[in-house]
């Protein structure tokens, strides 16, 4: 059961019930307070939810609907903030028929605004799994470009025992050429071609 905001029952006093002077609104509601709950939560069983946000300031509500009486009621949908009678300027046949149509276009676009949310919700999802695969994939090539540099560094290394292997050689074979060729006649003969 909804409780009533002392607005509401004024309005319901007021716009459903029909009563127009402030006194006669008070002490209808001063007496009968408790039929009016009644009456209002047992004709709401009955309405159709129609919106819920924000309409006419920055707070959300709920929007609901029976016959012709809009009730609105809080965020949490358990307080009836106020109520009235829709009236959409026309003769009451046509009232209710433009009321009518409008509830079937509302539920209409409230299907596809749920169908499209739906469609957004399982693409977001693809996305969501094809961005954690993505980044499972960054970090298995990182990993493999760390293994890549680190096998380029062996290779660089290799390289340079290679290398530093042939310098070896080659100095070698000079010192044993410096020992078989380097003689005091040599040097003198390289002084004198001068």
């Amino acid at each position: 059961m909804r409780n009533c905001t002392n607005h509401f029952n004024i309005r319901w006093v007021e716009r459903v019930v029909g009563i127009g002077t402030e006194k006669e609104i008070k002490e209808y509601i001063t007496s009968n307070k408790e039929m009016i709950s009644e009456h209002a939560n047992k004709t709401f069983e009955h309405s159709q939810f129609i919106y819920k946000g924000q309409i006419g300031d920055n707070v959300t509500r709920n929007y609901h609907i029976k016959d012709d009486i809009v009730f609105i009621t809080n965020t949490t949908d358990d307080a009836f903030i106020t109520c009235y009678k829709v009236d959409l300027g026309f003769t009451a046949e046509l009232n209710s028929t433009v009321r009518k149509g409008l509830i079937q276009e509302i539920h209409k676009l409230k299907d596809e605004k749920d169908e499209i949310e739906f469609k957004i919700l399982m693409e977001v999802e693809d996305k969501e799994h094809e961005a954690i695969s993505l980044a499972e994939n960054i970090k298995i090539m990182e990993e493999q470009l760390n293994n890549l540099k680190k096998q380029k560094e062996f290779i660089t290394q290799e390289v340079r025992s290679v290398k530093s292997r042939s310098l070896n050689a080659g100095l070698e074979l000079k010192r044993y050429a410096l020992m078989l060729v380097n003689s005091k006649d040599y040097k003198n003969d390289l002084l004198s071609m001068k």
